[in-house]
């Protein structure tokens, strides 16, 4: 089986790839739909004022604004509050507190002095040694 967090991140990573299906299937994306549904209607609204207003003409305004408005409809339908009610909260409000405070300079004096003073250099080319030699200065 492996463990467990290996499981739960491939369990998202499957439902990630349908979520997406799904989202591209119901609303592709909305948003372009719109801003394209939009300029084509004003496109043929500006033909309509420059050309002879044809009975084809008012036909293809009067179906793109009815595609414009099933789009928005579908766009004000997209409530993400309702989110909260699907997505269990995970964390208690005091547990999400704590996690997005600032650490204290206690904790991360404890943080570098747990380093392993022989461990290879972090990405600023310094290593847990320099860090808890000179503690005092940094």
């Amino acid at each position: 089986m492996g463990c467990p967090m290996f499981i739960l991140n491939k369990k998202l990573q499957l439902l990630k790839s349908k979520l997406r299906m799904w989202n591209k299937d119901i609303y592709g994306n909305i948003h372009n739909q719109i801003k394209d549904m939009s300029s084509e209607l004003s496109g043929l609204q500006r033909l309509i004022q420059e050309n002879d207003s044809s009975v084809d003409l008012f036909n293809e305004v009067k179906k793109a604004q009815l595609e414009l408005e099933k789009a928005l409809d579908m766009e004000e339908s997209l409530d993400t509050s309702r989110f909260e009610e699907v997505i269990p909260k995970l964390l208690r409000d005091q547990m999400n507190t704590m996690m997005v405070a600032c650490p204290s300079e206690e904790e991360i004096q404890q943080a570098v002095f747990n380093i392993n003073k022989e461990s290879s250099p972090g990405p600023d080319g310094f290593g847990g040694t320099f860090f808890q030699t000179y503690w005092s200065i940094v």
